[in-house]
């Protein structure tokens, strides 16, 4: 999912397209971690889910690049009267962002105000095969300007397309995450706060991969009427080569939940707890709210962070994302494997304060960033912010979920963190963006963030202090 957004903005997609994609994919997500999972807890068929759910993962890339624009127009501006000055000026402004057609950016760069013309449909499907790497050139040659002009018809095609190939794909791989936390879970038992141990092979993962990748796709881009490109077939075939090797772990996994010794609590009626008794308790109903809102953020970081980086230059994004995805993973690895001392200290409260405060930090970071190269750090913030928050939330369902519901909840859990928390945060950050700019979605994300923040450390304190006064009453009845 992390090229995704920006593989959407290659192919000419708006934010607000960006972010629709996004909640169909939260919506698909969410659906299919909770069928799934009550699937897998009824009829006993993790293996069978997860088996799918892998193939799914991999199939899913291969068919994103089917889609594709037909009837794009390669304009040709000839501007006879260009200085050297003038032709300066244009150079300087490659790969920053790509050339639109206008009369405002025409003038601009010293093109005569009607200029000659040349127009002809080009085609990704036309392009030569590449055999090396494509020299960066600005789209510039003597006194002529290539601006590439996407067909909207074609976009909004592309976009239905991603819609069925979003929800579906999704829908059949959301089983992975969840029933794969299940097993680790019940695996762990009664020490699941060593989950972040478990979870921190993950970025190891990302640490090879996105680099290595990052620099093939960097290496082998290519150049489609001036514009920079590029290529994510690279990117794809690794996800799909990654998610059969995963295969091999997966058919190790049972079927159906391992059984340990059961401390949590019944109802009233001396009855096990139902799905609907275990969600009603406060802590349950903060930590469930809490899931929701850092699921919203971590879908801006993850669709947006990206995405934001190729707008300030587009040339070198890919490369500085591949970094930064190894440098961040390396960072969360050591928080992953101090996760269960954190709660041990803090509890899970301080872990969740810490997570929404990386989370402000990423925000105004990104705000102010004017060098892409800063996305080495933010990137390492916002996935640190990830990392911590979710594998906290995941302990402590981990923690208190009887194991007859563990793996509805944590398909409940993970659809409400990755699938509609992730949607709906990408969803309106999208609108924003549009409406506003992303300097100032970022913004109003932070101060949002902010005040949520202050409220759940308000609601924290609270009830420990009731807490805490429940039990002196207890002890003063004993005594």
């Amino acid at each position: 999912m992390f090229f995704m957004p920006v593989y959407w903005q290659q192919l000419g997609l708006s934010p607000t397209q960006i972010g629709i994609l996004r909640a169909v994919w939260g919506v698909a997500y969410s659906s299919g971690g909770v069928v799934f999972g009550k699937m897998a807890s009824k009829w006993k068929i993790r293996r069978a889910l997860l088996i799918m759910s892998v193939l799914s993962t991999a199939v899913t890339p291969l068919v994103s690049l089917v889609p594709r624009r037909t009837h794009d127009k390669c304009l040709v501006v000839v501007g006879k009267n260009l200085t050297e000055n003038k032709r300066h000026m244009i150079a300087s402004q490659e790969g920053k962002n790509s050339f639109h057609r206008s009369d405002a950016l025409i003038k601009s760069r010293g093109v005569e105000e009607k200029p000659d013309v040349l127009e002809h449909f080009i085609s990704r499907r036309s392009l030569p095969p590449i055999t090396k790497r494509t020299p960066r050139e600005a789209p510039l040659s003597r006194d002529h300007v290539l601006i590439l002009e996407k067909s909207p018809q074609d976009i909004n095609t592309i976009f239905l397309i991603f819609v069925f190939i979003v929800f579906v794909g999704e829908l059949l791989a959301s089983p992975a995450f969840s029933l794969a936390n299940s097993e680790s879970v019940d695996y762990l038992g009664e020490n699941s706060r060593d989950f972040g141990k478990i979870r921190l092979w993950g970025p190891i993962g990302h640490m090879i991969a996105a680099p290595t990748t990052a620099l093939f796709v960097t290496h082998y881009h290519y150049m489609l009427c001036g514009e920079y490109q590029d290529n994510f077939a690279f990117v794809f075939t690794v996800i799909f080569i990654m998610a059969l090797t995963s295969l091999v772990s997966v058919t190790q996994f049972g079927d159906q939940a391992i059984e340990h010794s059961d401390n949590t609590e019944e109802n009233g009626d001396g009855k096990p707890l139902t799905l609907l008794d275990f969600f009603s308790r406060y802590q349950n109903i903060v930590f469930i709210v809490m899931t929701f809102l850092i699921g919203c953020f971590d879908g801006v970081v993850l669709t947006f962070g990206f995405w934001y980086t190729k707008t300030l230059d587009v040339t070198i994004a890919t490369l500085v994302f591949g970094f930064s995805r190894m440098t961040s993973s390396a960072v969360s690895v050591v928080f992953l494997g101090f996760t269960g001392l954190c709660v041990k200290k803090t509890g899970y409260t301080g872990v969740i304060v810490f997570s929404m405060m990386l989370f402000v930090t990423w925000f105004v970071g990104m705000s102010l960033m004017k060098n892409p190269w800063l996305m080495l750090l933010f990137e390492t913030v916002g996935y640190t912010a990830y990392v911590t928050g979710f594998t906290g939330l995941i302990s402590y369902f981990g923690e208190v979920t009887p194991t007859y519901l563990m793996d509805t909840v944590q398909g409940g859990v993970n659809s409400l963190f990755l699938g509609v928390g992730c949607g709906v945060g990408t969803a309106l950050c999208g609108f924003f963006i549009d409406a506003f700019g992303a300097i100032k979605a970022f913004q109003l994300f932070a101060s949002g963030e902010a005040v949520l923040l202050v409220l759940f450390i308000i609601s924290q304190a609270t009830y420990f202090c009731l807490k805490m006064n429940e039990k002196e009453e207890k002890r003063k009845l004993l005594e």
